[in-house]
């Protein structure tokens, strides 16, 4: 078996893509203590992502046993109700369906979504 060597830029790559995931579930914190979201939606978020980074961690074993495997829909679902950043730290630390053209494009605006729907809902306040 061979092993990819990482250059560089994709190790850059992947520490940002990580780096957006992690800081996407601390900013948690001060959202909920300035009061911009409630207890239960930080709960509710990173919950979300929680469960998202798991399943994805499920399906890469999966793919790797070649098992039943879970659905992208189901995926990009739990990322476009809030689970994206986990979703997003987990395909970089797995290397799950980070080569995937279609796969992360729909990832991508999945999150775009979620970001514009809660800036939608918290500026109504």
């Amino acid at each position: 078996m061979t092993h990819h060597k990482k250059g560089p830029l994709a190790t850059r790559r992947l520490n940002l893509l990580s780096g957006v995931g992690a800081l996407s579930l601390i900013a948690v914190i001060p959202l909920y203590y300035s009061q911009i979201i409630s207890w239960y939606a930080a709960i509710y978020w990173v919950s979300l992502s929680s469960i998202t980074f798991i399943l994805y961690a499920l399906d890469k074993q999966a793919a790797k046993k070649q098992r039943w495997r879970i659905k992208e829909t189901t995926l990009h679902m739990l990322a476009l109700f809030g689970g994206w950043p986990g979703a997003l730290l987990a395909q970089q630390l797995f290397r799950h369906k980070s080569a995937k053209g279609r796969f992360k494009l729909i990832l991508w605006l999945t999150i775009i979504s979620n970001i514009g729907l809660c800036y939608l809902l918290l500026s109504a306040k």
